[in-house]
């Protein structure tokens, strides 16, 4: 089990790479996030395994209170330029895209409101990314209204 705390309040961000040696099965990751406050969960989430790709989509919503996230790693060894592209339900473009450009070995973690500023409340679609280096996507859901952990 890996465990971390938020020193002092700070927010920390990261990732841990666990990988098997060549010819062997992989080990299998998983985990469960959820940050309390006042003895109340305020935003939980679920990872599971991802497998890098040039390009994923991912579903979003922005109705009653919610804010999807998105974390994109670079787990690769050349710079990625991921350009992210928000679809309406019925397959419509409704923002210009947004890039953001990852360093090798780095990670980025934002809310879909931060990547697209603009987006209307009450939005639900697809976001797409699309890279020329492989990248592995991870999406959160968050709920800005606190629900009580008992």
């Amino acid at each position: 089990m890996f465990s971390t705390g938020a020193a002092g309040g700070l927010l920390q961000s990261g990732y841990i790479a666990v990988r098997a040696d060549e010819g062997q099965a992989g080990p299998v990751a998983r985990s469960i996030i959820s940050f309390r406050q006042d003895g109340k969960i305020l935003v939980m989430t679920g990872m599971f395994p991802a497998v890098s790709s040039n390009r994923a989509r991912a579903f979003v919503d922005m109705t009653a209170g919610h804010d999807s996230g998105v974390a994109i790693l670079n787990d690769s060894n050349r710079a990625a330029e991921v350009r992210l592209t928000i679809f309406d339900s019925f397959g419509n473009a409704v923002q210009p895209s947004a890039t953001v450009t990852l360093q090798p070995q780095v990670q980025t973690a934002q809310l879909v409101s931060q990547l697209f500023p603009r987006l209307p409340g009450g939005f639900r679609g697809i976001m797409e990314i699309n890279s020329p280096v492989p990248v592995q996507l991870m999406t959160v859901g968050s709920r800005l209204r606190a629900v009580s952990s008992t």
